[in-house]
């Protein structure tokens, strides 16, 4: 009886799938090229993800390199054009939105991120829930930004 106790605790310690809530496992999905690869700011810069490739995921996470010379501060908007069924996607883009949640009333705002980069170069995340949408589009923007201001952008998408 005691050598099975002591094979039980030896299992339960060396996997940890036992004896341990490990937590649901998504699925991640790389873009192997990147976005936008050293992008100057002096202009908006836009991106597309390649047609349908956001179908089947929930989240979209955009990583960013950042070089700063003069900008204060970037925008990111992305947006999301309609699929038909059965068909291409519609021309019209939709903004991605954010719901904002107060006395049990949703308010839909523009799903920007804004980071302030005042104080120099940087790198962030920023992720957008994107279950439903196909053919997303992102354009990145500065405030105060020269051609010596640029970008990187890097992207994952993950399933549930």
């Amino acid at each position: 009886m005691l050598r099975l106790a002591y094979f039980l605790l030896t299992l339960a310690f060396a996997s940890p799938a036992l004896g341990q809530s490990v937590g649901p496992r998504h699925k991640l999905t790389e873009i192997k090229s990147n976005l936008l690869t050293a992008a100057p700011l002096n202009t908006s810069q836009s991106f597309d993800l390649p047609d349908n490739l956001a179908e089947g995921y929930a989240v979209l996470a955009l990583f960013f390199e950042f070089t700063r010379v003069a900008a204060t501060r970037v925008d990111v908007t992305c947006s999301a054009k309609r699929r038909k069924t059965g068909g291409s996607p519609t021309t019209t883009l939709y903004v991605l939105q954010v719901c904002t949640v107060a006395s049990g009333v949703c308010t839909l705002d523009n799903a920007i991120g804004q980071k302030d980069v005042s104080g120099g170069s940087a790198n962030w995340p920023i992720r957008f829930d994107i279950l439903g949408y196909s053919n997303i589009n992102c354009t990145v923007t500065s405030v105060a930004g020269g051609a010596s201001d640029l970008v990187t952008v890097k992207g994952n998408l993950v399933a549930e």
